[in-house]
């Protein structure tokens, strides 16, 4: 949520309104992306695979985005801010690391005698993206319980 004392002259319904059509309309973006490339014929490429997984990283990001503007400013229980902030946290790192990813991949396509090594590529991404998913927040979350139990 925006707080309104940040923006005075602001209306900030309006921010709110707008950033919950952007998340929206991102949200159908993203699952729009994820059905065409699930429609694509098996064998898929590699970038297929990548594309697919920006996608679902994409779709993470744009649900936390909408629950960020349904969390009540001061409010006691940060359970549910912190599973929000993790989550958009990690789908934006991995938002990033499979646009790299893709980067990657579209190079390795051109050069002679890289076809075979790509799958193995995806496999070794996707893990270490995987990982992190898990991972990041839960370092996060335990940090933070870390943190206000000795201070």
């Amino acid at each position: 949520m925006i707080p309104s004392q940040a923006w005075p002259d602001v209306n900030v319904e309006i921010l709110v309104i707008l950033d919950l059509t952007t998340s929206a309309l991102s949200l159908i973006g993203s699952l729009v992306m994820c059905c065409f490339c699930l429609r694509v014929p098996s064998p898929k490429t590699t970038s297929v695979k990548f594309i697919l997984a920006l996608a679902v990283a994409d779709f993470f990001y744009s649900l936390s985005n909408i629950l960020s503007n349904f969390l009540i400013n001061g409010s006691q229980d940060l359970t549910l801010c912190w599973i929000q902030g993790s989550i958009r946290h990690s789908s934006f790192i991995l938002s990033v690391f499979f646009s790299a990813c893709i980067a990657r991949v579209s190079y390795l396509s051109a050069l002679p005698d890289q076809q075979s090594r790509l799958s193995n590529y995806f496999v070794i991404a996707v893990s270490i993206g995987i990982l992190s998913f898990l991972i990041l927040p839960t370092i996060r979350y335990f940090f933070y319980i870390y943190i206000s139990s000795t201070f």
